[in-house]
């Protein structure tokens, strides 16, 4: 996915198997990885390793979201896009 800030281009791509999402910001040419909590596949019925997992971006007028799951979980996790790796990153369980 791409989203872009102030038209910079920064790159979202999930990585099911590592519970992870990378980010790259185009510009700059460097990137992180997000590690997820492990309560985001606590209910996945195949290992996450081999399930599939689905990110969508939800742009907002004043916050962007990254939705995400995997297909054999029965629940739905939020993130924001703006700096998603600093320590105060919330990630919210949304069911």
């Amino acid at each position: 996915m791409v989203e872009y800030d102030n038209d910079k281009p920064i790159i979202y791509i999930g990585d099911g198997g590592t519970r992870s999402i990378i980010v790259w910001n185009v510009q700059v040419n460097e990137g992180y990885r997000v590690k997820l909590p492990y309560s985001s596949t606590s209910t996945c019925s195949d290992f996450s390793t081999e399930d599939i997992f689905y990110l969508v971006l939800i742009e907002n007028f004043n916050t962007n979201y990254i939705y995400f799951t995997y297909l054999s979980s029965t629940n739905m996790f939020k993130v924001r896009t703006k700096k998603p790796n600093t320590p105060n990153t919330i990630i919210q369980k949304i069911f």
